[in-house]
């Protein structure tokens, strides 16, 4: 992705700073405005990847620093709720002016707490996801008013995150008392998708699905197993953005929301759909969902196997059912098959031009305590697999454009 530093001022003429990420190519189709943690800043190794991700899907994204904290002027002692929602409506107009308005609002945390309140007063606003954002901010509150260390004004209190020292003033901890996120949430009028890890230590589980209830529909939950409140592992970050990929689609882009799958009038038949994102495919087999995507070498995400290690697994599966039923069939102790697979293309020269094969290894494991002839005799049933059979048959592939 391509990223670029941005400054401009809120309405009490602050300065605030992001980065605004964009896809490598082209123009984004839709914009995104990413909020940090209490305390965090857009620099948060989670959020660029999923500023990553969501570029590598045609969408641009904002990742902003809230008065006060990181690279924005202000004094984060004198911040409350308000000025933070105060921040992502100053963005999105930033957004709106030099770009497009942001459809998609991203909020982790607190910040979470931000994008949810603003989006009411944002009408290019289309869909909302949070991370990790609780129902009502007053556990933050009692937390921060009663176990940290006090300064010389008693009205403040001091907290050290990440070995920096941050003093928080009288406004934000009544910020935080007084916050009715019930009336937000009935203001909030938006498709809302919440994320929420079940062992995250700093938001419980029970706090997100509290605000799950309050919500209005259209609403999704999403657990995100394993992991941690800030997403300190790449996969995870990279998992949830992808997540929000998927899901924001069916509302900003309804064509591919709205469709009825082949699939689901057919039985037995496979739908894939593929809009404007490099190269996630969603597939429906006969209501099996699942994704396809490229590497990132070849241009994709590398959210979902390729469309050959597809390939590979078809056989793979059809390998390992195959021998099961032969071997329950004879009522051999066959306890387990693993079936390990690799495509390649094999380059040769011959009658004066370059000929590229294609070339699948595969390895069978067999436990059980089989003999030499029944594990030959596995090894001959495998090659007579219907989708080992049809490879090495004639297929015909008959392709009608439809409107």
């Amino acid at each position: 992705m391509r990223s670029q530093k941005i400054s401009f001022t809120n309405q009490h003429d602050i300065g605030l700073a992001a980065y605004l990420d964009l896809p490598d190519h082209g123009t984004p189709r839709h914009m995104a405005l990413l909020t940090h943690c209490f305390t965090c800043s857009k620099q948060l190794k989670a959020y660029r990847y999923i500023s990553q991700v969501l570029t590598e899907h045609g969408y641009g994204v904002m990742r902003l620093d809230f008065t006060g904290i990181g690279d924005s002027q202000g004094r984060f002692d004198d911040t409350t709720l308000l000025t933070n929602v105060e921040d992502v409506i100053a963005a999105s107009d930033w957004l709106t002016t030099h770009h497009q308005t942001p459809a998609l609002l991203i909020g982790h945390s607190l910040g979470g707490i931000a994008v949810l309140s603003a989006a009411a007063s944002l009408p290019g606003c289309r869909a909302v996801a949070v991370i990790g954002t609780p129902d009502e901010p007053h556990d933050l509150h009692r937390l921060l008013s009663s176990d940290h260390t006090l300064t010389d004004d008693p009205a403040r209190r001091a907290i050290t995150l990440g070995g920096k020292r941050f003093e928080l003033g009288p406004q934000l901890l009544d910020s935080l008392r007084d916050h009715n996120m019930t009336a937000r949430l009935a203001q909030l009028q938006r498709p809302l998708l919440i994320l929420q890890a079940p062992d995250d230590d700093t938001v419980s589980l029970a706090s997100a699905l509290r605000l799950f209830t309050a919500a209005q529909q259209p609403k999704s939950f999403i657990a995100l197993d394993g992991c941690d409140h800030l997403l300190n592992r790449e996969q995870d970050a990279r998992h949830a953005a992808a997540l929000i990929v998927t899901w924001a689609r069916r509302y900003l882009e309804p064509d591919t929301g709205t469709v009825q799958l082949m699939a689901d009038h057919h039985p037995g038949k496979i739908s894939v759909r593929l809009g404007h994102g490099h190269y996630l495919t969603s597939i429906n087999a006969a209501g099996h969902v699942l994704n396809a995507d490229e590497p990132r070498s070849s241009g994709g995400g590398d959210l979902g196997p390729s469309p050959y290690q597809l390939l590979c697994a078809s056989l793979g599966a059809c390998t390992a059912i195959t021998l099961r039923m032969y071997a329950d069939r004879k009522g051999w102790p066959l306890d387990a098959i693993q079936v390990i697979l690799h495509h390649d293309k094999v380059r040769t020269e011959g009658t004066g031009k370059v000929i590229a094969a294609d070339v699948i290894q595969r390895v069978i494991e067999l436990r059980g305590a089989l003999d030499a002839t029944q594990r030959q005799r596995l090894l001959e049933v495998a090659d007579h697999c219907p989708v080992h059979r049809s490879l090495h048959g004639t297929i015909t592939v008959n392709t009608i454009l439809t409107d």
